[in-house]
């Protein structure tokens, strides 16, 4: 069985041995309900409107049996000063953007707690960043990729990850920009749920707000990247969907194939 898995930078940027990130786990959870090997594929997604047409070339490509499509809070909860000084400013924008961007590649700068607070001053006192994509484009996007993937292979199965209810507490972010973090997360949330409501799509859109206590257990405590153990969480909760997403599509293309009875 082949898994086309349209993830995050998480999959493979994170120091986390290999074997035991959230992607392998869920792998491993599919494999043994299935009773056969699984084999996933890693590719990124990013919402831009030339983005189905990649995405139908994997699609091409790889033949998967399951598809895994993972709605990235960058997209469009990222507020970036960098792209706000480009949007406004033009040349002269770009360039302190460009600035900007290089000290955020650099994981001591960016992950130190003054470096953090350092920004959230600044995002407030300019009355926040730019995201790279609004809510709109991002359910635009990822319902094309739903509606390609079924017309690609009618018996493919397919997992959609949207956005959580939120975080009970996100350090170093102002009460408006987590405002403003949550009212994006609820529109794609609420709008891609009707959206595989209507396609018989597997979704994983969830109200649940993430506890403080589990979030210090998952995440990293200045840059929000997932730790070992944040990954064993991500791996059950995927593999548990995945798993069921998978056995729904097997009953009922057992019920399918069913003769009728009279």
């Amino acid at each position: 069985m082949r898994i086309l898995r349209v993830g995050t930078s998480e999959d493979t940027e994170m120091d986390v041995p290999a074997g035991e990130r959230g992607y392998q786990i869920a792998e491993r959870m599919l494999a043994e309900a299935a009773g056969e090997p699984v084999e996933t594929i890693l590719k990124r997604g990013w919402p831009s409107a030339e983005f189905p047409n990649i995405f139908d070339r994997w699609l091409d490509e790889y033949e998967p049996d399951v598809v895994f499509f993972k709605v990235n809070w960058f997209w469009y909860g990222y507020e970036s000063l960098p792209l706000r000084f480009e949007r406004a400013l033009g040349r002269v924008g770009k360039k302190l953007g460009e600035t900007g961007v290089k000290v955020g590649k650099n994981p001591r700068l960016a992950n130190s707690r003054v470096f953090q607070t350092g920004r959230r001053l600044l995002t407030r006192a300019v009355g926040g960043g730019a995201t790279y994509f609004t809510p709109e484009e991002v359910v635009d996007v990822v319902e094309t990729c739903m509606r390609r993937a079924l017309a690609h292979r009618e018996d493919i199965v397919m997992v959609v990850r949207g956005p959580a209810g939120g975080w009970g507490h996100i350090p170093l972010r102002g009460k408006r920009q987590q405002a403003r973090g949550r009212a994006r997360a609820a529109y794609i949330r609420e709008n891609l749920k009707a959206a595989c409501d209507r396609m018989h799509v597997y979704s994983m859109n969830r109200d649940r707000i993430i506890p403080k206590e589990e979030l210090q257990e998952r995440l990293s405590p200045a840059w929000f990247r997932q730790t070992a153990n944040g990954h064993q969480y991500m791996g059950r909760e995927e593999g548990a969907a995945l798993v069921e997403a998978w056995t729904l599509a097997n009953k009922a293309s057992a019920g399918a194939r069913e003769p009728a009875r009279t």
